[in-house]
């Protein structure tokens, strides 16, 4: 098989992604009796129109067009939005403002991803401090594969996809956003270095090669520690929550891949079963501790995606139909791996199959930094999330529909009644080409045009060079700095925030260092408050 080029390998890797999460979706914690009520068939092979009860048991049924995918894909998207022209991760955009709204239209989200975006939408929690806990969630053992389902565009944008430095970074912290359990990172990163592999050489992984895939994620350790945000504000945080040091948790992590990557090994080679079955049972795949493991679905990822270049795509179709098994989001990163070998697109529909076509265009475009369009956002310091989510959508301009953080949007499709009075299931297609089912009120409130963003901004002129954006906050922040308030132990992150937004006056600096060394472990909290100031003022100078 000859492998397409690699701008094209993108775009089929995204095409895979999103037609293996769609049909995934379909089977996703299905029984066989709840797969025919969803699809009126025991085994699905391509898309098709099919229905899904939203709200629990009693929810509403709602009828989905076919190839509808899930949260996977939607937040693939939202990562994609976040990634600038300049090749840089805005986490904080996709944290306070992208997350937070895919809140009002997610399809399939887990406990943990719904928990995060929902501690998100607080003022005070930026994404270096989301601890998140209760109802069954807890942010340090979230472990689970709500992240790495969705870090594929960090790969597709880097100029270098087949080096792992290229884009762990951003991995990590595109992860930590909801997810503090070592396992999520390392799947995540362990799933990265797979798809840049693929997508930089053409061809998946082999076997024999997987150990050498595990063992360069021990190197995140080092490029965690060359980020200042990350090692200055994440981790020392994270350490206190979790009772760990940060490279402890990530060797025992990675030992845990090497582990799940020998048994799968062994299991395919030694079993006379199917090697996709042999392996689901070797890992017990179906047990529902175990079902939504980021390693473990990144192993299988890995091995499905062997499985559909080596032998044959039917392999995931049937995976999909493994059922108590992650299908969606098996088969979606799955496919995102074995997309940048295959040479024809999928077999079936993909709801907003231009869009996906032109964003993975757009993220190749971006990593060989040529002049392309930025998601414009609302201005963070004017940010503030619905109070409700069914007040995302609004109305502007007379009549006219805005959706919150992503602009203009119109009703499509089919509505359907809610459970709770006044309100309704309605799909609408947002200006740049997105579909979203979201809960709306009969009758919506007007929303502020300024919370809207301005969508995809032309790129600039021939010859203009691309020029990385200046810093923003972290989070929010009143218009005045708050220096002088009783001492106490603040996030750092919060101070910096406070300093940036107010000019870094040198009276102001001196005093946050000052109050930051007089209390606890300040002196070394200060230094590190000081080694931001000074990388500040650097990039400031270099621009």
């Amino acid at each position: 098989m000859t492998p397409p080029e690699t701008s094209a390998r993108v775009v089929n890797s995204a095409l895979w992604a999103a037609w293996l999460d769609a049909l995934g979706f379909m089977t996703e914690l299905a029984t066989a009796e709840t797969l025919v009520w969803r699809t009126g068939a025991e085994y699905v092979g391509t898309t098709r129109p099919w229905r899904r009860r939203i709200g629990g048991k009693f929810g509403t049924a709602i009828e989905l067009p076919e190839g509808t995918y899930s949260d996977d894909t939607q937040l693939r998207l939202s990562t994609s939005r976040s990634i600038r022209a300049t090749g840089e991760f805005d986490v904080v955009a996709f944290s306070k403002i992208e997350l937070p709204v895919w809140a009002s239209y997610e399809l399939g989200a887990g406990r943990a991803s719904q928990a995060a975006a929902s501690h998100l939408a607080r003022p005070s929690v930026s994404w270096l401090s989301n601890y998140f806990a209760g109802h069954g969630t807890d942010y340090t053992k979230s472990g689970g594969n709500g992240a790495a389902m969705r870090i594929q565009p960090h790969v597709w944008a880097s100029p270098s996809p087949g080096d792992f430095s290229s884009h762990a970074v951003d991995v990590v912290k595109n992860v930590v956003t909801t997810h503090g359990h070592p396992r999520a990172l390392v799947g995540a990163l362990f799933h990265a270095n797979v798809l840049g592999r693929a997508l930089a050489h053409g061809q998946v992984p082999t076997p024999d090669e997987w150990p050498k895939v595990a063992d360069d994620l021990r190197a995140v350790v080092e490029l965690v520690t060359q980020d200042h945000e990350l090692h200055d504000l994440w981790r020392p945080e994270w350490e206190r929550a979790s009772g760990s040091s940060f490279e402890s948790a990530i060797e025992a992590a990675v030992a845990e891949v090497e582990d799940l990557l020998a048994v799968v090994n062994d299991a395919v080679r030694g079993s006379d079963r199917p090697p996709y079955v042999a392996a689901l049972e070797t890992v017990n795949a179906t047990d529902p501790s175990i079902r939504g493991s980021a390693t473990v679905t990144s192993v299988l990822a890995t091995l499905l995606a062997w499985l559909m270049c080596v032998e044959s795509p039917q392999h995931a179709i049937d995976a999909a139909n493994a059922l108590g098994t992650d299908t969606d989001s098996i088969g979606t990163m799955a496919g995102a791996i074995a997309g940048c070998v295959l040479t024809a697109p999928p077999p079936g529909p993909i709801v907003d199959t231009p869009l996906i076509v032109s964003d993975a265009e757009r993220l190749w475009n971006v990593g060989r930094r040529t002049a392309q369009k930025s998601f414009v956002y609302p201005d963070l310091l004017k940010w503030k999330v619905p109070r409700a989510q069914s007040d995302i959508v609004g109305l502007i301009d007379g009549n006219q529909i805005g959706v919150a953080g992503l602009g203009r949007a119109k009703p499509v499709w089919a509505s359907f009644p809610s459970a709770a009075n006044g309100l309704l299931f309605q799909w609408f297609e947002l200006r740049f080409g997105q579909h979203i089912l979201v809960q709306v009120r009969e009758q919506p409130k007007r929303i502020a045009v300024e919370l809207l963003g301005l969508g995809y901004a032309q790129p600039p002129q021939s010859g203009e060079p691309l020029k990385s954006s200046p810093s923003r906050s972290t989070q929010p922040r009143q218009a005045q700095l708050e220096l002088e308030r009783a001492p106490g132990v603040e996030p750092l992150e919060d101070i910096f925030g406070q300093l940036l937004q107010g000019g870094f006056h040198a009276t102001d600096v001196g005093r946050a260092i000052m109050r930051v060394a007089s209390h606890g472990d300040g002196v070394a909290r200060a230094a590190a408050l000081a080694a931001l100031v000074a990388a500040e003022m650097k990039r400031r100078s270099r621009n």
